[in-house]
């Protein structure tokens, strides 16, 4: 599982690819839709105007529901990849 792959910023608003056992705190991850992504993440934007996601927790939880997350108001415009330059997590 941890050598799957995940969408990482690398720097100057430029992602890469990286396996998830080398993400670390404070990393930026890119998420798209029904994408598996590492547990443990904060939503800073999402492409929907009011900044929420629905996020499936069956792995952790055995929950078939889908959860509602946020982003905070302050990083919501952070939709863009070149709204990451100079950006440091």
């Amino acid at each position: 599982v941890n050598s799957r792959k995940a969408t990482v910023h690398r720097g100057d608003g430029d992602f890469g690819r990286r396996k998830w056992k080398k993400i670390r705190v404070g990393d930026v991850v890119k998420v798209e839709k029904d994408q598996f992504f590492p547990a443990d993440l904060l939503l800073l934007s999402s492409s929907y105007e009011d900044g929420i996601c629905y996020v499936e927790t069956m792995n952790l939880d055995g929950e078939t529901n889908l959860k509602v997350k946020r982003c905070l108001d302050v990083t919501l415009p952070l939709e863009r990849d070149e709204a990451f330059q100079g950006f440091s997590g």
